[in-house]
């Protein structure tokens, strides 16, 4: 059992990018797959699914390869996880109805090994998981990576205003205090918020912390969700990268899924579980009303606002030449290309905004606290 992983992953590590190239259109892009409280967080699925797939197409069978990927788990929660699907895969259970019972996959992830036990391919598909995994992983990077220096921006700029609230404006009061005199409008109102802000900070933590609470509480309501959707779609810029990501998730998952042969009532039902935007989950339910009566995907499309009218209209055709598939795993790509420019030009532009405002923020804390100082000189001389 002395394996050397690290050389097997380099050894098959150009035969996966070969069947990509080839074109096996199985890859599992989707923001959101579990929804529910899990110890397997994506870093650990891209590292799980990606020992599995390189060992099971190493020619090990699946549980030799579940041992040492056992064997390999330095976290103790995790390899309980992985300890409890190796000792169901030996008992006689499949792998997939082991992945279901562990509580830690997604019917989705269920699903989708199911498939590529009865059809052979399961090998294809952890590969094809391990691929979505690691790409989510690097999107979200890409993303952090854009927002990075604005949130930087904001949080320099919330300590600056903070700080000069807390200690230079009760300094320069004190100066003007023992001076006396008038001072200047803009002067006033500063010390005016400063004073508040010293009196209140408690209150105001206590309400931001309470604020957050009770949005967390209301997730669980339709009447929020629904109200909230709307809110960020008006958003400029930002509801419309949200709709691209949105739709981009269910092109994918849905394409994914046709291509598995799953039905289509039940491959909505999975995506709808998968997508927790309440817009698209009412467009969907809509669409598997239709397809009950009878109709078509493209007609129970057609009258909901929400999809993209693009995606619509070449749904009817893909429909018409049986490629909803492909045509769905094209719009997919076409769409990530749109969110990684939305992305770079979002991070692009906050960047100055935020400077821009901390400039203007300090600027006017400086001329309200000068004001005094100059009117006071002036006096003298």
């Amino acid at each position: 059992m002395a394996i050397d992983l690290k050389k097997i992953q380099h050894a098959t590590q150009k035969g996966e990018q070969t069947g990509k190239r080839e074109g096996i259109n199985l890859a599992f892009l989707n923001k959101e797959i579990s929804f529910s409280k899990t110890r397997l967080n994506d870093k650990k699925r891209v590292k799980f699914y990606n020992q599995l797939g390189v060992l099971t197409g190493s020619g090990i069978d699946l549980g030799s390869a579940l041992q040492i990927v056992v064997e390999d788990e330095k976290a103790e929660k995790t390899k309980a996880i992985y300890q409890k699907i190796f000792d169901q895969v030996l008992r006689g259970k499949s792998f997939s109805e082991a992945v279901e019972s562990s509580g830690e996959f997604s019917r989705y992830e269920f699903y989708s090994i199911k498939v590529g036990e009865e059809s052979g391919r399961l090998q294809e598909i952890l590969t094809e998981l391990h691929n979505y995994y690691e790409l989510k992983v690097q999107q979200r990077r890409q993303i952090s990576g854009a927002l990075s220096y604005p949130m930087i921006v904001l949080f320099v700029a919330i300590a600056i205003v903070y700080f000069m609230l807390r200690v230079v404006i009760p300094m320069f009061s004190g100066i003007f205090n023992r001076f006396g005199g008038e001072m200047p409008a803009l002067t006033r109102k500063v010390l005016t918020i400063s004073n508040w802000f010293s009196d209140n900070i408690f209150f105001l933590l206590i309400f931001i912390v309470g604020l957050i609470l009770l949005l967390i509480y209301l997730k669980r309501y339709t009447w929020y969700q629904d109200y909230s959707s709307r809110l960020i779609m008006r958003i400029p810029f930002v509801g419309k990268l949200i709709s691209k990501l949105v739709h981009a998730r269910f092109c994918h998952s849905l394409s994914l899924l046709t291509l598995s042969q799953v039905p289509l009532i039940e491959a909505l039902s999975m995506v709808k579980e998968m997508i927790r935007f309440y817009p698209m989950q009412v467009a969907i339910t809509n669409i598997q009303e239709s397809i009950r009566q009878g109709k078509s995907i493209y007609t129970g499309m057609k009258d909901q606002k929400f999809l993209d009218r693009s995606m619509v209209s070449l749904t009817k055709i893909g429909e018409e030449v049986n490629q909803i598939g492909p045509l769905y795993m094209k719009l997919y790509k076409q769409y990530t290309e749109e969110i990684k420019h939305m992305t770079s030009v979002l991070g692009n532009l906050l960047e100055p905004i935020l400077i821009l405002f901390v400039g203007i923020v300090v600027m006017i804390i400086l001329i309200s606290m000068y004001l005094p100082l100059f009117q006071m000189s002036g006096v003298v001389g």
